[in-house]
């Protein structure tokens, strides 16, 4: 047997029938987990530990804007984005050619606006254009990606 909260799911037809389930119906929120098990016929149960999960999206990364834009080679970049909920955030540049020019250290950011700079120091060379990969992991591990580009002025 499976409690998930306060709803009760056999781990038999229809549910399962091979020791797994999925859930589609749980509504966004945070649940107490653990199964249950009949140990005898005086029905002793042997019982797991409580687990919790979350159910409902990972972080939101919206809105980014790159200044300057177009990029001036040697400068500060700064990239502002909205994030929806606590995540830790960092942030990858590569040029047209899928090779990293630099990387900004991850960081825990709380929800709201947020700026993570670039120094202008970087590993490869420039080209016309430049992908900037924000990366955002949130407290219960789930990974959001945003990818942006933004032009390099000659």
């Amino acid at each position: 047997t499976l409690h998930v909260g306060n709803r009760v799911y056999e781990l038999s037809a229809p549910y399962s029938e091979d020791g797994t389930i999925t859930l589609t119906d749980l509504p966004v929120g945070t649940y107490s987990v653990w199964a249950e098990k009949p140990y005898d016929a005086e029905y002793n149960y042997v019982r797991s530990a409580e687990t919790l999960i979350d159910v409902g999206p990972g972080a939101k990364i919206s809105n980014v804007t790159v200044r300057p834009n177009p990029y001036v080679a040697k400068t500060t970049m700064r990239v502002t984005f909205l994030l929806s909920t606590k995540a830790t955030v960092g942030m990858k540049i590569y040029n047209v050619y899928d090779r990293r020019v630099a990387t900004v250290k991850a960081k825990t950011l709380y929800a709201g606006t947020r700026t993570l700079k670039w120094d202008g120091v970087r590993s490869a060379a420039l080209t016309t254009k430049l992908k900037i990969r924000l990366r955002a992991v949130d407290t219960w591990g789930r990974e959001t990606i945003k990818w942006v580009t933004v032009r390099v002025a000659r």
